[in-house]
């Protein structure tokens, strides 16, 4: 699949270095050159997560991490779920709250 692309990339890099068109030919080296960066990273088996590479065991550690964060991010987005529906089925509770403040400040003042 890449290869009809990388020859057709060859291609335009000498075309345009023929015909000076210096634009075309930087854009068609610096596509060659990431080519070549990923044939050589996917040879020596990494893999590519967003735009670093990792070796199958760091990757392995990065997808482990990943997962930890994603269920630390859920339990919280839980416990603030739970919370709001709490005050939101005890709307008393800010009458308690408000009552407890009020009843502080008489305190300091006294």
């Amino acid at each position: 699949m890449h290869f009809d692309q990388r020859d057709a990339m060859l291609a335009q890099m000498v075309d345009a270095f023929m015909t000076g068109d210096w634009l075309r030919y930087r854009r068609a080296v610096a596509w060659l050159r990431d080519y070549v960066d990923r044939e050589k990273n996917t040879d020596r088996g990494l893999r590519r997560v967003g735009q670093r590479w990792y070796s199958p065991e760091a990757y392995e550690i990065w997808r482990e991490r990943a997962q930890i964060g994603r269920a630390q991010a859920r339990a919280k987005r839980l416990a603030l779920t739970a919370a709001t529906r709490a005050k939101e089925r005890h709307p008393t509770c800010s009458i308690i709250d408000a009552t407890r403040i009020s009843a502080r400040d008489t305190v300091a003042e006294g």
